[in-house]
């Protein structure tokens, strides 16, 4: 991905990789040279050498062979003060982390690994930072006394978050993220922000929401959807300082939406049964839209 990686993160896996090239330089330094010898078959008479003429034109001397790798100026060696920071964001303790995996593997490791099993075991450990804690029953409030107002209270407040939590003024984040990252509109970033907060106060109000407890299931996977949503969205607001982070939650994204779509047909479809309950006044009618006969 094009205008991901920042200097930091990128010198991080560029010296790694550096390494790679190093460890096979240290690796065949010192060794004996293996030399092959034959018995020589002398032919004539071999004519006798004569020495180089040494000469010191300048008279400085040295002699004019040992001028030419010889400098006027000064080589002036330094050692800076700063001393070595190791990476804080992901992206760089990646980068390193894979570089010394891959010096292992290739010096003192087993043999059969190769580069790319490598940075495939390092995807799939990464793939787990994204995973969601899941609410679970005892993070709801669940109404084992019910009715049918509360049934029609509990469908239209579950709607009502929805549109009250919608900012009309934010795009789709996909659409912002592309922004920010192919055509370098950085100050898109707030609206990305913006996004996350729909999500994630729509998430916090809807678990507030009492619940009769026979869609205590759909309601739980309702907000299970929302968070990974929410997730994957604070994600992308990485693309900049810590790109992999964003890498990871975009790989996910696609899966967290569609679960989140789901969700809410479920709703609908456990609703369908009280239909006779709700009127055309009603904010449950949204669920109308994730039906899976549903036509705009």
């Amino acid at each position: 991905m094009q205008g991901v990686f920042t200097t930091k993160s990128l010198g991080a896996i560029i010296v790694g990789f550096a390494l790679v090239g190093g460890a096979y330089t240290v690796n065949s330094f010192g060794e004996p040279a293996v030399v092959m010898t034959q018995q020589a078959n002398v032919v004539g008479t071999i004519a006798q050498r004569a020495p180089i003429v040494i000469s010191d034109n300048d008279q400085n001397g040295i002699e004019d062979w040992r001028d030419q790798f010889l400098t006027a100026e000064a080589i002036v060696v330094s050692v800076s003060d700063e001393e070595y920071v190791p990476p804080t964001t992901l992206t760089g303790r990646t980068g390193i982390h894979l570089a010394e995996r891959i010096v292992h593997a290739r010096t003192i490791g087993k043999f059969d690994v190769t580069d790319d099993d490598i940075i495939e075991s390092t995807v799939a450990s990464l793939n787990s930072i994204a995973k969601v804690t899941l609410h679970g029953i005892e993070d709801i409030i669940v109404m084992t006394d019910w009715d049918e107002q509360d049934i029609v209270n509990y469908a239209n407040t579950v709607a009502g978050v929805i549109y009250e939590n919608e900012n009309p003024d934010v795009g789709y984040e996909l659409d912002i993220l592309d922004a920010i990252l192919n055509r370098g509109e950085v100050e898109r970033i707030d609206e990305l922000d913006a996004r996350a907060q729909v999500y994630r106060a729509t998430l916090e109000d809807t678990k507030l929401i009492p619940v009769p407890d026979f869609l205590a299931k759909q309601h739980i996977d309702l907000i299970n959807t929302y968070l990974a949503v929410t997730e994957d969205v604070e994600g992308m607001l990485m693309s900049k300082s810590d790109p992999i982070i964003t890498l990871i939650h975009l790989r996910r994204y696609e899966d967290s939406a569609l679960a989140m779509y789901y969700a809410l047909e479920n709703m609908y479809t456990a609703l369908v049964p009280h239909a006779d309950l709700f009127d055309v006044t009603d904010s449950a009618l949204l669920f109308v839209q994730f039906s899976p006969d549903y036509k705009p």
